[in-house]
């Protein structure tokens, strides 16, 4: 993983450590050259905590969103959270500090 904004490309020392760990981890890939390669982004928010609730101004709106590379592990518990608070639930997770008020309006 690399911090580079919106840059798609790929870089020689991102493939450089996963060419070493496949080695490691399968010693008889040693020499194998990948068929393809991509690059994904994975958004994440500026304080690194995933965004989770109701959007300040537009109701209705919920976030579920911000999480880097851990969304496929938070998603499950975002998604649960999000269904309660959509239907007034209130939720068995402590959801205020991922709140998307928290960033107030000079960083929207």
């Amino acid at each position: 993983m690399e911090e580079v904004g919106f840059d798609r490309s790929i870089t020689e020392s991102g493939l450089r450590t996963i060419r070493e760990s496949v080695i490691e981890l399968v010693p008889a890939l040693k020499g194998m050259h990948p068929t393809e390669r991509w690059a994904g982004l994975r958004p994440i928010s500026a304080d690194r905590l995933p965004i989770i609730g109701p959007d300040p101004d537009l109701a209705g709106l919920f976030y579920a969103t911000g999480y880097g590379r851990d969304g496929i592990l938070l998603s499950p518990l975002a998604g649960s959270i999000v269904a309660d608070l959509a239907t007034g639930a209130e939720p068995g997770f402590d959801w205020h500090p991922f709140r998307p008020d928290r960033f107030g309006a000079e960083q929207n």
